[in-house]
């Protein structure tokens, strides 16, 4: 595999003590192709300034995880940047009807960002694969939403954790899924209940605050994220089909270092995609 972004600011790179320069320049060191942004964070940076940074290190621009009610308002600036994805990174829905009145959001603001050369997509984490009806919710969304206008971002890790076959669904949704975000679990949790995160109050980094038992959950959680390989998915078999479907993009995530060091396992994630 010759191309490999990061998710980078608030995930992957949370467990660093970096600046967002700093974030940018690891990335580049690395050897990442680029990186995609997370919770509209672009380290406080126009686009003049940002193009110059990521060009300073010799990376680019992929997409970016927002939030939907911040997708038009961030969209100027991913578009100045060479992005080619605008990313919903979850949204709060628990039935058949809630997730259809999200579809027809995302259809029309879909229209929109295509309009202005951007796809919107939408990225999984385990709750979407609740059920109503013997559906999950992320397939009802797939099948409402507007396929000139929508695509699909299914993140393999969270996947494999809710219990789903995730070759399977890649096979069933083929032409919808345009990237993978690349992060590994090796238990399962199943499916999480849905959390409001329209409700939550947001730190001055923009992200969820949580109680102190849900922390305590995430930490158990995050700490199932094992070395790219050695959890629930095969991954030549995953990338094989993904290629075959029509993937263009795959995006590491990594949201705790198993390695002493935080650079250790984003090297050690790189690559073993490499090598596939």
């Amino acid at each position: 595999m010759e191309k490999v972004y990061l998710q980078m600011a608030s995930y992957s790179m949370s467990g660093s003590n970096l600046d967002f320069e700093g974030q940018l320049a690891l990335t580049g060191k690395m050897g990442y192709t680029g990186v995609e942004f997370a919770g509209s964070n672009y380290g406080g940076m126009n686009a003049e300034q940002l193009n110059a940074t990521l060009k300073k290190y010799g990376i680019g621009a992929i997409s970016a995880h927002v939030r939907l009610e911040n997708v038009l308002k961030d969209l100027p600036l991913i578009k100045a940047v060479g992005c080619k994805y605008i990313i919903v990174a979850s949204h709060y829905f628990t039935n058949e009807a809630e997730t259809k009145a999200l579809a027809a959001q995302m259809n029309e603001i879909g229209k929109k960002c295509r309009e202005e050369g951007i796809w919107l997509g939408y990225h999984n984490h385990t709750a979407e694969f609740n059920t109503d009806g013997g559906k999950y919710l992320l397939e009802i969304l797939i099948e409402n939403t507007d396929p000139q206008y929508v695509v699909f971002q299914i993140d393999a890790g969270w996947a494999a954790a809710a219990g789903i076959d995730v070759i399977a669904f890649l096979k069933k949704h083929a032409g919808r899924i345009k990237l993978i975000h690349a992060n590994e679990s090796d238990i399962v949790i199943g499916p999480e209940k849905p959390h409001n995160m329209a409700d939550r109050k947001l730190d001055e980094n923009g992200r969820p605050v949580f109680s102190e038992e849900e922390m305590i959950l995430r930490k158990k959680k995050n700490e199932a994220d094992c070395p790219m390989g050695k959890g629930l998915l095969n991954w030549n078999e995953a990338i094989a089909v993904a290629r075959e479907i029509g993937v263009e993009e795959y995006i590491v995530e990594r949201r705790h270092s198993y390695a002493p060091e935080l650079e250790t396992s984003l090297k050690e994630d790189l690559e073993f995609l490499r090598k596939i």
